[in-house]
């Protein structure tokens, strides 16, 4: 029988970001479920464990047999762990071999397809519920696109979603998101194949493509955003067609406040195009992601009062037909704190509250049987809105 309810895995990751993990988690469901952090260096568990009612667990990531160990002694793994494709297959396999269900917050499409591909038969067999993407990435735009169309009243033909981080000064990211990006952007011929593996079934949407735009919310500028939301939740959206549920087209962009700020992401952009394609390239933008990025992303981090001062919201324009026939167009917002650190745990934990909670929905969900999935398509039905709500994140809607 396993000892732990929940294994939070790489909880000495860097500059602290997981101890957001293991004190919101503490402090939601510490007393509640039998929990270890587990990582590579036992005195840094200790440290982050101290006040907690976790127990630690001595794991090397790059040891299979530690990895074994620790998934065999939980229910649930949580995975802090990355560049997911660099170090996360080995955790995901032994989760799918054991049994036992994992939740991570990769924002690697890549990574997150090929998991899929190598081990969902496997997982139907074990009985394991395997769900990645359950931070930032990619939460808010999968929960957020299931919030807008179970309150829509009636069919929901497609949504855009338009988001905004309202940052405090000081305020970056972490370079390892910025690693992940460039790592992702190099390896684009390897996930057009593997997409031509998976072969997908075509998606039969209805009503008018979603525009293109180049101004939008509230007059500002907008530009596609580069993130993993759109992949993941056209993925959700096959396995919606494939339930008999209208799939909804889908676009995803981000609210630029400035002329200055689109240049600078232009310039991003541009390097990220040339650069990441050989690996001399790819070493570079990561060495320097502070240059690259104008500051966007630092191997320090956020300083804490900045990430205090920060926050996101996401802007959903879905239009469709009301029961009667008639066009209808509302309006879906999911608002929350610092997207990074404080946002992402909390998602996270939200998470695994709600498949420890609800487990048998969730299995239900993925055709009583176990599974590699989207959140869309797990949580479906679930109390996952109440819980992030619980966690700080508010939903709305609205006719427009």
């Amino acid at each position: 029988m396993p000892t732990f309810d929940v294994v939070i895995l790489g909880a000495t990751g860097f500059t602290g970001q997981w101890q957001w993990v293991v004190k919101y988690f503490n402090t939601v469901a510490g007393d509640k479920y039998s929990w270890a952090i587990a990582g590579r260096n036992m005195s840094k568990l200790e440290e982050i464990a101290a006040g907690t009612t976790a127990k630690c667990v001595q794991v090397d990531i790059s040891s299979v047999d530690t990895i074994e160990r620790a998934v065999r002694d939980a229910k649930l793994v949580l995975n802090c762990t990355g560049p997911y494709r660099l170090l996360g297959e080995p955790v995901v396999k032994a989760c799918v071999e054991n049994g036992v269900d994992y939740l991570d917050i990769s924002g690697e499409p890549e990574f997150i397809e090929a998991m899929e591909l190598r081990y969902n038969e496997a997982a139907s067999h074990s009985g394991s519920i395997v769900i990645s993407a359950c931070g930032f990435d990619s939460i808010p735009s999968e929960i957020g696109l299931n919030f807008l169309r179970d309150n829509f009243r009636g069919e929901l033909h497609r949504a855009e979603a338009f988001l905004s981080i309202n940052a405090a000064i000081g305020y970056c990211g972490h370079a390892t998101t910025w690693d992940c990006a460039v790592m992702g952007f190099g390896s684009q011929d390897a996930l057009k194949a593997l997409r031509s593996l998976r072969k997908s079934p075509r998606i039969e949407y209805k009503g008018k493509r979603n525009s293109t735009r180049s101004f939008a919310l509230h007059g500002n500028r907008t530009i596609p955003f580069p993130g993993s939301d759109a992949s993941i939740v056209r993925r959700s959206q096959q396995g919606f067609a494939l339930r008999d549920k209208t799939p909804v087209r889908f676009s995803i962009y981000a609210v630029v406040g400035s002329v200055a700020s689109l240049m600078g992401i232009s310039f991003t952009g541009l390097c990220l195009s040339l650069f990441s394609r050989f690996s001399s390239g790819r070493s570079l933008l990561m060495k320097f992601a502070e240059f690259f990025t104008f500051g966007v992303f630092s191997r320090k981090g956020p300083p804490n009062e900045s990430i205090a001062g920060t926050s996101f919201d996401i802007t959903f324009l879905g239009k469709g037909f009301d029961e009667e026939g008639n066009p209808l167009t509302k309006r879906a917002t999911v608002s929350g704190p610092e997207p990074g650190y404080d946002a992402t745990s909390k998602i996270l934990v939200s998470c695994a509250l709600t498949l420890l909670e609800e487990r048998g929905k969730v299995f239900d969900n993925l055709g009583e049987q176990g599974g590699v999935s989207t959140s869309a398509l797990a949580f479906d039905g679930t109390d996952i809105v109440y819980n992030l709500e619980s966690a700080g994140l508010e939903f709305k809607i609205k006719v427009v």
